[in-house]
């Protein structure tokens, strides 16, 4: 009885105290699942220890398998635990790397710096007639080849800047030496509807040559002397002796001057505010001052919009009036 009695108390022993693996106590604390009770006194027959026995290797089992159980889901762990620090770190340099600003490196030398020189400025041309912008172009006229036909400038694109600001004039044929025709594209000044230039294709983007015709074109900002320049078309001669003059008005400013004379119109700026009647007293101060004229020999009307206005001015011809406003011009 007392050895049935301690191989019991050995076997429950066994099975509580079983060693666990050292990795896996540190996330689990192993229990046995079954609790065993001391084997009581009253069992003495040889049936029942067999029995006891038969009980012990299966209890065994059990607990093995427990175990295998334990190892399998302490791995499966350990793979999701790999697995959520490697996005959680996936995850932080991303974040890091949105927040780093983009930066773009360039690189570059003395032999990417344009050349200093006239070849390397831009000439601005505009219509003989009526001062308007026609042509912006990096070389100039003098120095294009010429036609023997027509002495037209001949300007290539393929070699220099060509940027024109005129409108179709549709396509005229020509009867040229030996019975041939010549086809042409002209293109007239925007303003003043003067033939300009023409080309030989159809497409002006596609056309590698423009041809400018003789006299059209001329630089007022290479004239030295105002009366070489053409009167532009917002200064106009009427009937009995009087001149037109278009003017913009700038108001609000800091004094009374002329900033621009172009082929459009007469920039002023006042200081009174343009709605106000004094803007229009104080204009025509500035303009009789100007042009050297009384109060009673200049009359202001409205214009297009509410800063656009005309002045009609007495005892002077247009090329008088122009040459005096191109003096108090200040840009």
């Amino acid at each position: 009885m007392e050895e049935d009695q301690v191989s019991g108390e050995y076997l429950e022993t066994q099975l509580i105290r079983r060693p666990v693996p050292p990795d896996l106590t540190k996330t689990f604390h192993f229990k046995a699942p079954l609790k065993i009770r001391s084997i009581p006194s009253e069992i003495k027959d040889i049936s029942t220890i067999r029995h006891l026995e038969l009980s012990e290797s299966r209890m065994e089992e059990d607990q093995q398998t427990v175990t295998e159980l334990i190892l399998k889901q302490s791995l499966l762990l350990d793979h999701l635990l790999i697995e959520a620090a490697a996005k959680a770190c996936n995850s932080s340099i991303e974040g890091e790397s949105k927040k780093m600003p983009k930066r773009t490196t360039h690189t570059y030398s003395s032999e990417d710096a344009a050349t200093d020189g006239p070849d390397t400025d831009l000439f601005v041309y505009y219509c003989k007639h009526c001062s308007s912008h026609v042509l912006i172009t990096d070389t100039q006229l003098q120095k294009m080849p010429k036609r023997k036909t027509d002495k037209a400038y001949v300007l290539d694109k393929k070699k220099h800047l060509a940027r024109l600001n005129i409108q179709e004039a549709g396509k005229v044929l020509l009867k040229r030496g030996e019975g041939k025709l010549e086809k042409q594209f002209r293109m007239n000044c925007v303003t003043c509807g003067l033939f300009v230039c023409y080309r030989a294709e159809e497409d002006l983007y596609s056309a590698s040559v423009i041809y400018v015709v003789d006299g059209a074109l001329s630089s007022i900002a290479a004239e030295t002397n105002p009366q070489d320049a053409p009167v532009p078309p917002c200064i106009s001669q009427l009937e009995g002796g009087l001149v037109q003059v278009a003017i913009e008005v700038e108001d609000r400013a800091q004094r009374s001057a002329i900033t621009r004379v172009n082929a459009d119109d007469v920039r002023v700026t006042v200081a009174a505010p343009a709605a106000r009647g004094e803007a229009n007293n104080e204009l025509l101060e500035h303009m009789g001052k100007v042009l050297g004229l009384k109060l009673s020999q200049m009359t202001l009307q409205r214009g297009w919009n509410s800063k656009s206005k005309l002045l009609v001015v007495e005892d002077m011809t247009a090329r008088q009036v122009y040459e005096k406003l191109l003096e108090a011009a200040q840009p």
